[in-house]
């Protein structure tokens, strides 16, 4: 299935584009899709404990069950007070 994963403000500078598609095999969830990112894109190891992982653009947790046209964001913390 495919899912399109979009990187947000630092990560998508740190990576060097805003999003792929990228094929995943059905009933893969959002950790899974993590992994396999961390693995092709070892500078994301540096937002590794602090990423906010949104699917359809509403917060999810790594358990989530993905399906094919889902977009999964990746945002750093926002800053501010």
């Amino acid at each position: 299935m495919e899912i399109y994963v979009k990187f947000y403000s630092g990560i998508a500078r740190k990576i060097g584009k805003e999003g792929f598609v990228i094929e995943l095999p059905s009933g893969s969830n959002a950790g899974e899709l993590l992994e396999l990112l961390y693995d092709q894109y070892p500078v994301l190891a540096v937002f590794k404990d602090f990423l906010v992982v949104a699917v359809n653009k509403k917060e999810a947790v790594l358990e989530r069950e993905l399906f094919a046209g889902d977009e999964v964001g990746l945002m750093p913390p926002i800053a501010g007070g």
